[in-house]
This record gives C-alpha cells, structure tokens and sequence, in this order.
C-alpha cells in the first residue's frame, strides 16, 4: 500500500528534526503542509498527487502575498525532493510548476533620528535593558528575528565582541560587535542571567525564551511609543548593510555577513548606495553651485 501524505509528511519532519533543521523553519514547512492537506480535504496516497494538484493549491492561495505562496512551493518542493531521494515517488513534480514571483519591496531603512527614539522610548519601559540590548544588536549586526531569538548563553562572547549565529539552513557564521553594543548585553546579562541555568540570551518578561511574536510585539510596542511607523526586525537588517556599504563596507563581506547565499540582494543596497552618490555629486557640483 502506498504511503499516504500525512505519513510522509511526518516521517519528513522526523527526519529534518534529525538534520537540525531550524524549529522555525519547521514550523513553516508544517504550516504549509497543513495548508495542502486541508485543501485537499483527503489524505491520497504520495503516488496519486500530480502537479496539477499542486498547481491548484498554489492557484487557491489568492488571500496570502506572493512570497508567502513562494514559501509554499518552496516548502512542497523541498518534502517533494526528500521523497525521492527515498524512493517514495519517482520524480518532484512540484519542479514541473512555475513558482510564483514575490513582490519586490521597497527597502526602507531607518533613520538616525528613528534609531534615536526608538532607544529613548526602550529606556521608558519595563524592559528598557533588554529592549535597549536587542535594538543595538540588531543595528550592529544586521540578524534576522530567528537568529536573535535562537541567539544561546554559550554562543556570546560579551567581552571579545564576538557571536555565532545559526542561520538559514542551520549554516553557522561568527560576527563581531561593539564596544557599546556588548556593554548594553553585559547590563543586560547582569540582570537576567545570574542562573546559569539559562538556556536563551534573550528572555520574555515572565522568564521564559523570547519568542518570534514575542519579540514582533516587543518592536511594535517600542514603535508605539516611539511615533516610529512599521519598526520590525527586518528594517534594522536593511538599515545596518545600508550604513555598512555607506561607511566603506565590501559587498562580498557584507553577503558574508548577513548570510546570503548570492549577491542579489546585496545589489539592492548597492545600488541604494549608488543614488545616495549621485545625489551628493549634483548637490556638490561645481557647475551649479557656481552657477557658471
């Protein structure tokens, strides 16, 4: 009898787990699969679903953004694989269905003066040490939201600056930070880590590891009090390679850096970078200033 999708599915999962996927990369992948499982609204065998069905659930998904759909095909695509490699179908047929294009956002950093309310506004809250900690570690480093809050007691090194983070596909990279940054971590530490018992850096109010929406809420709240509109993680990754590249930074150490596994997305803030010079060379000019 051929393996049903929920069996396959489970027996994917287990065998990520054992590979050491990320818990949130995981936990995307289940969402995705509960998705198709509830549109399919059955549980067929793995050798009975073509690419027509999985074209179908990606033609439903009109009430989600295109990179979500993305992440769909993507994560169907990556159980598909799997599969194969253990002979369960014979090819990934969700290779035969064109993934759906994400919208190309527009890359918003923060201002200095927004970094600067958004600190003010921490020290006025009841977590003003962490929130203060998270913030700066965030401008100096440019971590995604999972890698923060995956972020260990043993993995920091508040006195030689430096820290390794886990990113996508649990690749592992060492940075660096500064002075200011490991002295807002070591306040931080101070409080809330004198067990050594402690597994996360980053705690919840309550004591226990700071979660994704945890830490979402906490930037929301911050940006409340702030008057800073949309603060979200992600806007201090873009800030920080914007200001790396403005002050001198290398496009192949920032790619290295952040994590990238190609350049595309470096080219963005390059080519931000870019505007900025051109605008400062027709402020500058001689001839229009001069007004020869």
């Amino acid at each position: 009898m051929s393996t049903t999708l929920t069996e396959a599915i489970n027996m994917y999962i287990e065998a990520r787990q054992a590979s050491r996927y990320s818990p949130h990369t995981l936990l995307d992948y289940q969402n995705t699969f509960r998705k198709f499982l509830r549109w399919l609204n059955h549980d067929p065998p793995v050798s009975q679903i073509g690419d027509d069905l999985i074209r179908g659930f990606l033609a439903s998904c009109q009430d989600v953004s295109k990179k979500t759909a993305l992440n769909y095909h993507i994560g169907l695509s990556s159980l598909w694989q799997w599969m194969c490699e253990t002979n369960l179908v014979a090819n990934n047929i969700v290779r035969q269905v064109k993934p759906p294009k994400p919208e190309t956002r527009e890359v918003i950093p923060y201002t200095r003066s927004e970094v600067n309310a958004l600190l003010n506004a921490a020290s006025e809250g009841r977590n003003f040490r962490r929130d203060r900690a998270i913030i700066l570690l965030l401008l100096d480093t440019g971590i995604r939201s999972a890698e923060l809050i995956g972020l260990r007691c043993k993995d920091i090194s508040i006195q030689g600056g430096r820290m390794l983070v886990f990113g996508k596909g649990a690749k592992e990279r060492a940075l660096c930070f500064s002075g200011r940054t490991a002295a807002a971590l070591e306040e931080y530490a101070a409080e809330r880590h004198a067990s050594p018992t402690y597994y996360r850096f980053f705690r919840s109010e309550g004591g226990s590891s700071l979660t994704q929406n945890g830490l979402r809420l906490a930037m929301a709240r911050l940006g409340d009090r702030a008057g800073v509109l949309s603060v979200c993680v992600h806007r201090f990754h873009h800030t920080f390679a914007i200001e790396f590249l403005r002050n001198g930074g290398n496009i192949y150490a920032l790619q290295r850096i952040l994590g990238h596994t190609s350049l595309d997305m470096v080219k963005r803030y390059l080519a931000i970078i870019q505007a900025d010079i051109e605008t400062q060379m027709h402020r500058a000019s001689p001839v229009e200033r001069w007004e020869l």
